[in-house]
Parts: C-alpha cells; sequence; structure tokens
C-alpha cells in the first residue's frame, strides 16, 4: 500500500493539488483537498462511479464551444478527482495510523524521547517486560488490521459504504468531518484477529438467552426484513429469514425508530429480537403489540453505541426477557436453583412509580458479570440481564433513578 501511495504522489502531490486550478477555460471542474473534508464532500466526488460525470460537468460539456474538447478535459478531470480521493484517504488513513501509535507513545515517553525518531526503538526495547506489554496491548488496541494485499480500491469501497449507510441514521451526515469516518469503517471491515481467552473474543463471552453480552450487535444478528405495503407503515408480520446448520432459526433484530446517532455514547433501549413467526397487524390491520406465548418470552435487548457509531456497531450489554404472568413461580424457581437466594434492590422505587409502572415487586441476583433482575408485573413479568458495563453507563449517566 505503501508503493501505491508513492505512485499516487506522482499523480498528484499534496502541494500541486493543494492548489490545483479547480476549473478549466471550458468550465469543467475538478475537485480540490477542501471537497473531501466532509462526509458529504467525499461521497459526492469519491462515490461516483468511475463512468459517472458530475452534474456541473455535464452541463459544463452541452454549453462548451468545443465539445471534443470540454470531454476531453472532463476524463482528465475524472482521472485527477480518482487520484485526488485515493491520494486523500491513504493520507487519512496513514495520518491516523501515525497518530494512534504516537498517542500511546506520548503517555510512556517525554517530549525529547518522543522527538528523538532514531532512538525511539532503543527507548522502547528498555521499557520493563510489563510496561512494555502495556505498550504492545494499546498499540494494537481498537486498530483495524489491513493487510498487503487490501487494495486502496476495496478500502474505498468499505469507506464509502460506511458513508452511505452512516448517512441513512443521521440527517446532518453531509457535514461531519470525512477524518471521523475512516476509522470506525476500517475498524468494522478489518478487524483484528483477537487472542483466545480475552474478553472480546466472542466465544468466550457471556451467553444469556442465546445473546452473547459484550459482543457487537451486527456480529451476531441480521436486521429483520422490514418491507410494508405503503411508506410510512409496518409490514404484516415478521419472519426471521435465516437457519443455522440444525435447522434452528436464528433471531434477527428490529429497532423501532427511536435510536439516532449521536456524537456522544449511548445505550439504545428500543431493539427488539424475532426468534420466530410474529404477526403484527390483525384482519383490520390494526398494529398488534409483540406478545409472549407459553414458554417464549418477547425479547429485548439494550445496545452500548459508540459515539458517532452505527447501532450494529454497539455492543449488546442487556437483555429484557417477557414472560407471562402464569410463569412468575417457573421463572423465580429456576433462578433461585441457578443463583441462590436474591436480594431486593438497594434503590427501590417510590410506591408512586410502581403503581405507575404495575410493578409489584423486584428481586435481584448477582452473576459476576453483571446482575440479573426478576420484575414482577400486574400482568407481566421480566427477567432482566444486565452487563456491569451496561450498569456503570446507567449509573454515570444517572438512568433509571425514581
Amino acid at each position: 500500500m505503501r508503493i501505491l501511495a508513492l505512485a499516487l504522489s506522482v499523480l498528484c502531490n499534496p502541494f500541486a493539488c493543494a492548489f490545483a486550478q479547480t476549473t478549466t477555460s471550458s468550465g469543467i471542474q475538478t475537485a480540490s483537498p477542501s471537497n473531501l473534508q466532509t462526509a458529504g464532500g467525499f461521497f459526492d466526488v469519491c462515490g461516483r462511479e468511475a463512468s459517472q460525470v458530475s452534474k456541473e460537468n455535464r452541463a459544463a460539456v452541452g454549453n462548451a464551444p468545443n465539445v471534443a474538447e470540454a470531454f476531453q478535459e472532463v476524463l482528465n478531470a475524472t482521472v485527477a478527482d480518482h487520484a485526488l480521493c485515493l491520494g486523500y484517504l491513504n493520507g487519512l488513513t496513514e495520518g491516523w495510523k501515525e497518530g494512534h501509535e504516537h498517542g500511546v507513545l506520548a503517555t510512556h515517553f517525554s517530549t525529547e524521547v518522543l522527538r528523538d525518531y532514531v532512538g525511539i526503538n532503543t527507548a522502547i526495547k528498555s521499557l520493563p517486560d510489563e510496561e512494555l506489554r502495556t505498550v504492545h496491548k494499546e498499540m494494537n488496541k481498537d486498530v483495524p488490521c489491513l493487510s498487503d494485499d487490501v487494495t486502496f480500491g476495496e478500502v474505498m469501497d468499505v469507506v464509502i459504504k460506511y458513508i452511505r449507510d452512516f448517512s441513512l441514521k443521521n440527517p446532518l451526515w453531509k457535514y461531519v468531518p470525512t477524518s471521523r469516518m475512516v476509522a470506525p469503517a476500517l475498524r468494522g471491515a478489518f478487524p483484528c484477529p483477537v487472542t483466545l481467552g480475552t474478553a472480546r473474543a466472542s466465544d468466550q463471552a457471556q451467553t444469556f438467552h442465546g445473546v452473547k453480552l459484550g459482543v457487537s450487535l451486527g456480529s451476531q444478528f441480521k436486521e429483520c426484513p422490514w418491507s410494508p405495503t405503503k411508506k410510512g407503515d409496518i409490514p404484516d408480520f415478521i419472519s426471521p429469514p435465516d437457519k443455522d446448520d440444525k435447522g434452528n432459526t436464528i433471531p434477527c433484530f428490529h429497532e423501532v425508530g427511536l435510536f439516532t446517532q449521536g456524537a456522544y455514547p449511548q445505550a439504545a433501549w428500543s431493539v427488539q429480537l424475532f426468534d420466530h413467526f410474529q404477526i403484527l397487524k390483525d384482519a383490520k390491520g390494526n398494529y398488534l403489540q409483540p406478545a409472549p406465548l407459553p414458554g417464549t418470552p418477547t425479547i429485548g435487548i439494550w445496545v452500548l453505541v459508540p459515539a458517532l457509531g452505527l447501532l450494529r456497531d454497539g455492543t449488546i450489554e442487556g437483555v429484557s426477557l417477557d414472560y407471562l404472568t402464569l410463569e412468575r413461580d417457573r421463572l423465580k424457581n429456576s433462578l433461585v436453583e441457578k443463583f441462590g437466594a436474591g436480594h431486593p434492590p438497594e434503590k427501590k422505587m417510590s410506591p408512586e412509580m410502581m403503581k405507575y409502572w404495575g410493578l409489584i415487586s423486584e428481586e435481584l441476583w448477582d452473576t459476576g458479570w453483571g446482575e440479573l433482575s426478576l420484575q414482577i408485573h400486574d400482568k407481566e413479568v421480566f427477567v432482566i440481564a444486565k452487563t456491569s458495563r451496561l450498569i456503570g453507563f446507567e449509573r454515570e449517566n444517572k438512568k433509571f433513578e425514581f
């Protein structure tokens, strides 16, 4: 990839690109780096197919006194734009990598050592073994792993797709800096191998009701097909489309429309899992709230989403199972058998709020990875699992205090 970057620099070196003429005498426009600084501008210029021409240049060709000459200028502009896009993306990718590495080293060395580029490797090797392991771990934390056979075209496709998906969820997506798009796009598309036994390994994750906690939503489940007969409506039913090797249904997820991306981490609680065929409308077309069946609860999940992240990027940190009231004794006996006697919550809900929510009683169990709660309501029973990470997030953000 570095060899290709050198080739690109011949086509478009930083000085030439920064001050290139952006409009020819025929009115044909070429992009400049300033056009690519926001996600909207980058997508408009770099998201076009090689055969596509911008609407401005199409109009300029039609109005040019010499159409053949203008058409050649369009071809030249297309090549220049493509080279600029690849060079700009390479700069962001390499810049993010260098910045990440420098940030790690800056926490372990003085300014004088950091400025000594020749002696920095010697300084790193002189660290105590424990600190050296820490530096190595931090260097490989939260980074993409791009192999040498990955092409710039593939990297470009990944970033363009990420911006396209991002645009569907964030109405202000055009104004987000392009530099904020590259790292999460590459981390998602080119994840680093995970050492077995670490908390990030999905096969080592805590599982509750078949859901792996602490593992990303998108790596476990696909979004449910959502095809209403008319825009703004809901479909008549949901049917999970996939099955595993044994013929068991793989759940799919649906977010009810309350989640929007933000510049801050957030807990999305409006996500449902569907593990069986579910009718959503009655014969008159009225909406039917998903309801539990005997032995089969409805499933809600909490997803912790990073800043500027897509919903699928977030990790599942909580599961809420809604059962029929007649199953409350069976559920409690099962929890006591597995986790022992429960205990009441430290901070009880006020009588007014309990009445408002129809809550009769609540009991908690500590699990080591978080907590389980059994909530008995007037007309339903909930078994809720939360990881320590979600509990801490709610505490820091003062959620669910009554």
